[in-house]
């Protein structure tokens, strides 16, 4: 009697630990130990002889590659994921959706990156809300070394959100000329954060995989995005900068964003702006003042987390004295 399948229980899965209908099986998986395997997931082996989950790349499951890239229907799930379809946009609406132990924005790893972006690569595809925002610029937020994305993706995603007939061009146009936009946007679906929607696309612009690339097409176009919605980045940048000074804290309700990230992004994308459109600052009146005010701001920040106490909240405050001084000496 002990070694009977539980009612409403999958026999094969049951009996084999295996089921060849996967996570599309009308019954629970369950061992005959009892319990949801959920965390032990073994799918059966396919035709192709791969235990790739339904909706999963075989490529990919098996050997954390995948040549088609974002070319690829099915998510990109490493075989070593526990849940079955886990990753993909749910980490990237965890990054964004205001929960105090969701992740850090900005850090998704390379397949998280991949099954977030493909939908809003569709031609069809526009913004229904700014939580869409956040989603999209989290995940090319995240398109850096640091976080085990390679130069090979980082070159075939900038092909993409460079090509101004790519869908992803246009969703970055859209975020940089978005009319409303605020430092504390909150929940609102109208409303814009300057922390989680503009700062993560100023980020991937003034990321390494951008900057140093010689895709110099695909960078100067995304460039010439900068050029198009100067007068409403400087908008954005004054008023949100100044607003952030005022609070002496670049904290959105609990989400913690350091202001060396935040000062570092906005210095990068201003000079190789600059250094692209090299008529920049006699063409705009307005350049030449943010960067003015850009500095002081920079200079009462650095001066303000350095006392004791900081007069300043922001992570880097906790740092050693030794090692914030070094970062901090690395812009200005």
């Amino acid at each position: 009697m002990g070694n009977e399948t539980p009612p409403g229980a999958c026999r094969n899965f049951a009996e084999s630990g295996n089921c060849k209908f996967g996570d599309g099986c009308k019954y629970r998986h369950e061992s005959l130990g009892g319990g949801n395997t959920a965390g032990r997931y073994r799918p059966a082996r396919n035709a192709s002889g791969s235990r790739a989950p339904p909706g999963v790349c075989r490529d990919f499951y098996d050997t954390g590659k995948c040549a088609r890239g974002f070319e690829c229907r099915h998510k990109h799930v490493p075989s070593n994921q526990v849940v079955p379809g886990a990753a993909g946009s749910s980490n990237a609406q965890a990054q964004v959706g205001g929960s105090s132990d969701s992740k850090e924005i900005g850090s998704l790893r390379p397949n998280e990156i991949h099954n977030t972006l493909k939908r809003f690569n569709r031609q069809d595809f526009k913004f229904k809300s700014t939580l869409d925002m956040y989603i999209f610029a989290a995940a090319l937020s995240s398109a850096k070394e640091e976080n085990g994305y390679e130069l090979g993706d980082a070159n075939t995603l900038l092909n993409m959100v460079g090509d101004p007939g790519q869908n992803y061009f246009l969703l970055v146009d859209a975020i940089l000329g978005y009319d409303s936009v605020s430092i504390a946007a909150g929940r609102s679906k109208t409303e814009l954060s300057f922390q989680r929607g503009y700062i993560p696309i100023l980020s991937y612009l003034s990321s390494e995989y951008v900057i140093r690339s010689t895709l110099h097409q695909s960078i100067n176009a995304l460039y010439g995005l900068v050029e198009t919605k100067f007068d409403r980045l400087v908008s954005v940048l004054e008023t949100c900068l100044e607003g952030l000074m005022v609070n002496k804290s670049f904290r959105e309700e609990e989400r913690e964003i350091g202001g060396l990230d935040v000062f570092r992004c906005v210095t990068i994308c201003l000079t190789e702006y600059a250094e692209r459109y090299k008529r920049a600052v006699p063409t705009h009146p307005n350049f030449a003042p943010l960067a003015r005010k850009l500095s002081d701001w920079f200079t009462q920040w650095s001066e303000a987390i350095s006392t004791i106490p900081p007069r300043f909240e922001d992570p880097i405050s906790a740092m050693k004295v030794d090692e914030r001084r070094f970062r901090i000496s690395g812009l200005q």
